[in-house]
């Protein structure tokens, strides 16, 4: 399955899709051999757990797809309330089976660090994530975040933080043009739309768009996001 697993050190960004249901999940099942992103995102939080959905995400994963498994908590904007010893088996489950390229948990959790060990032993990415809905957070704050999230074993760290000034934008930017080890940064809000297409060409290893539902504010469906990606870089993994 070396087709569908992602390699955050090419350089190349993956254009995400976001699947936050399951009508979203029958989407891409139903159009597999003709999808137009690089990667798709499974948010069991929103999906909720239901009976094979293991194998569900496998039989994606095996048909060429790039799966990475989000189960954000609540705490972090998602829709997780269960137990962090629940979660963490969810996405032992999942890596287990086989079904997942990637995981994706929030680096202040604390599931992160023992899910990054049971994820490199299976040969699995593991993004280490952090949000902050109100704010962008100053540089030196930005640098920790990245610098604890590759301390605890992240292969990529991702950093969502809403754009409330054009002063904000150009510091994440900035955050982007001096990181060479793999990254991912994300701007929200209003002011934040364009930054889903320029980020990626600044070095940003994913950008989101949404299947059917936007789950984080300022997406572009994933559809647009490959067509506009597309045009402006060519090295975008877009299928």
């Amino acid at each position: 399955m070396d087709n569908a697993q992602f390699n955050f050190s090419s350089g190349r960004p993956y254009v995400m899709a976001v699947a936050s249901s399951r009508e979203a999940l029958n989407m891409v099942k139903a159009t597999a051999g003709k999808v137009e992103f690089g990667g798709l995102e499974v948010r069991l939080d929103t999906i909720g757990v239901f009976p094979g959905w293991v194998n569900e995400l496998g039989a994606i994963r095996n048909s060429g797809i790039p799966v990475l498994l989000t189960i954000r908590s609540a705490a972090e904007g998602g829709s997780w309330n269960g137990s962090e010893s629940d979660r963490l088996e969810l996405y032992r489950d999942a890596i287990r089976g086989e079904a997942v390229s990637a995981v994706d948990a929030e680096i202040h959790s604390d599931i992160f660090s023992e899910l990054a060990g049971i994820a490199a032993n299976a040969n699995v990415k593991t993004v280490g994530s952090f949000h902050d809905f109100e704010k962008t957070p100053p540089e030196d704050e930005l640098l920790n975040i990245i610098r604890t999230s590759r301390g605890l074993g992240a292969d990529l760290a991702k950093v969502a933080a809403m754009i409330n000034t054009p002063a904000d934008k150009k510091l994440l930017a900035k955050i982007l043009a001096q990181e060479d080890a793999p990254v991912c940064i994300i701007g929200m809000g209003d002011l934040a739309a364009d930054t889903r297409i320029v980020f990626p060409c600044l070095g940003s290893r994913l950008t989101y768009g949404y299947l059917d539902t936007p789950s984080a504010p300022g997406q572009f469906s994933a559809a647009r996001l490959s067509e506009l990606l597309r045009e402006i870089s060519p090295d975008a993994r877009v299928n």
